[in-house]
């Protein structure tokens, strides 16, 4: 069957496909300039000693230091690499939004590609702005992707809480295997959606795990995760989280790299409705589409960073990574919403195939 495809510019949105209806994008990075966002993020330093912490208070083998990482390409790229640093024989790079964004509740995601590697940890969390319950964990940790190198089609996740160590404890997901036989090192997205009595563990929008019921000793219904939690990206080496585990003899360096890291929350007022998203930092005018019989194409003198094709309702139905080019020939007939990022920016579209 022949599609015509009706095109309308200009508008911008927030819609995703998400579990609980539609959120409005709350904060992010796209990792689209030439270095760190210093006003969204810090960087730590060192092996814990800034935390009262030894070895990031699980026997990690890393020396965490402001040079290694690098904002190119689109993307974040942190590289663990085998050199001496203190008394360390790795050194990697750990940063932080804490006192720059923190969040109660929403979907937090990254899309994230991480070299495969024995001894290797990368991971994705939060902690909790304030201690506001007492210390770890009765204040709360949440993990939203940790990876073992060693085990490239799975990741896991889990939720610490309860009173401080040595009385705390954890709800963890177990083992989640990456949708479709994908592996760390291609990129995937992860996410949680964090709704006062539930979490939720997504990759690739597949949901996987979900955990409810918590406590802080210190806290009512809903403590500690009733509070603000900033954000957190590092890569480590060894440490408790695989038994120990350190890279092999001819380990050089391994590289996590991050495309970008979104905030959404859900909005009460918003439902299957267009709605203007002012935290999109740069709109991009110089993006256009074009049809043929199958196929939207999109035009750019930037490079494409991703293409998603919408129902109006938020499911996803097509998407794309770093190409100009979507299928619409297995499309129903509607009215679609067409979001495109390239690296100098974002253009959203109301598409009608007929």
């Amino acid at each position: 069957m022949k599609k015509n495809v009706l095109i309308s510019v200009g508008l911008l949105i927030s819609l995703s496909a998400f579990s609980q209806g539609f959120f409005r994008l709350d904060w992010h990075d796209e990792f689209d300039g030439k270095e760190l966002d210093q006003k969204k993020w810090s960087v730590q330093l060192g092996t814990g000693e800034s935390e009262g912490l030894t070895d990031w208070g699980n026997n990690e083998q890393q020396y965490y230091t402001n040079e290694n990482y690098v904002v190119k390409d689109g993307m974040l790229i942190i590289t663990a690499k085998k050199e001496q640093r203190g008394n360390k024989l790795y050194t990697s790079s750990r940063l932080l939004t804490r006192d720059k964004y923190q969040t109660t509740y929403g979907r937090i995601e990254a899309r994230i590609r991480v070299n495969a590697v024995e001894g290797v940890w990368p991971a994705f969390w939060m902690m909790p702005q304030e201690s506001f319950y007492g210390q770890w964990a009765a204040s709360g940790e949440i993990d939203i992707f940790e990876g073992k190198g060693r085990l490239p089609y799975q990741y896991s996740g889990a939720i610490h809480y309860g009173g401080s160590w040595p009385r705390n404890t954890y709800s963890g997901t177990g083992e989640l295997h990456i949708p479709n036989g994908g592996r760390l090192d291609d990129f995937h997205l992860y996410a949680i959606e964090w709704s006062p009595d539930k979490m939720s563990w997504y990759c690739d929008d597949v949901p996987l795990a979900e955990v409810k019921g918590w406590y802080s000793e210190n806290g009512t219904t809903g403590a500690p995760f009733d509070r603000d939690f900033y954000i957190l990206l590092n890569l480590a080496i060894g440490g408790n989280f695989d038994e120990g585990r350190m890279p092999p003899g001819d380990f050089i360096s391994a590289e996590m790299r991050v495309d970008y890291v979104r905030v959404y929350k859900w909005d009460d007022y918003l439902s299957e409705k267009e709605t203007v998203d002012h935290n999109v930092s740069v709109i991009s005018p110089e993006i256009t589409i074009s049809q043929s019989e199958h196929e939207i194409v999109i035009h750019s003198p930037y490079t494409i960073r991703t293409a998603s094709l919408y129902t109006m309702s938020g499911k996803l139905t097509t998407q794309t990574d770093r190409t100009n080019i979507l299928n619409t020939s297995t499309l129903d007939r509607g009215h679609y919403i067409l979001y495109v990022q390239d690296t100098n920016g974002s253009n959203t579209f109301k598409v009608v195939i007929m």
